[in-house]
């Protein structure tokens, strides 16, 4: 789902004018995002839809599950990962914004 949104991130630098702001807002939304999907792999994970080797290791009885600490490091890098990439489009679509900016308001030498 973070994944869906990082073009998203590319458009809050370019339209929203405070870089700060453009960031702060694309963090508020992607941790939404995030409780989202956060929530929904503990759900399917417990219901056990996609068998025993999923993110929370459902043992065969069904009535608990383990949790292996390298899937949730693994699964919190790779979505700082993702949130840095985005918060790296955010400057870069302001940095756009801002050259092209500089452009129009250039006068001709000469």
């Amino acid at each position: 789902m973070n994944l869906l949104f990082l073009p998203v991130a590319f458009l809050f630098g370019y339209l929203i004018r405070p870089k700060g702001i453009a960031v702060a807002i694309y963090i508020a939304v992607d941790a939404l995002l995030f409780t989202v999907q956060s929530m929904m792999q503990l759900l399917l994970g417990i219901s056990g839809r996609y068998g025993e080797r999923n993110a929370y290791w459902i043992n065969g009885a069904g009535d608990h599950f383990t949790f292996g600490w390298g899937g949730f490091v693994s699964y919190a890098v790779l979505n700082l990962v993702i949130v840095g990439i985005g918060i790296g489009l955010v400057l870069l679509g302001a940095r756009i914004r801002a050259r092209r900016d500089a452009k129009k308001t250039a006068l001709p030498v000469g």
